[in-house]
């Protein structure tokens, strides 16, 4: 069991990690899936703390 679980975290956080990277590398393609929220729609101040 403990093994399920750990794979379970394993492919969770390589998940969440894909998607940062996304968002890193392809910001466009990251807002469009929704990964991210567009400049555009962001105060000035908090983009620039991303």
């Amino acid at each position: 069991m403990n093994v399920i679980w750990g794979i379970v975290v394993v492919v969770l956080s390589l998940l969440a990690w894909g998607g940062q990277t996304l968002a890193w590398f392809a910001p466009s393609t990251a807002v469009r899936w929704q990964l991210m929220e567009a400049e555009d729609d962001v105060e000035p101040t908090f983009w620039a703390d991303i």
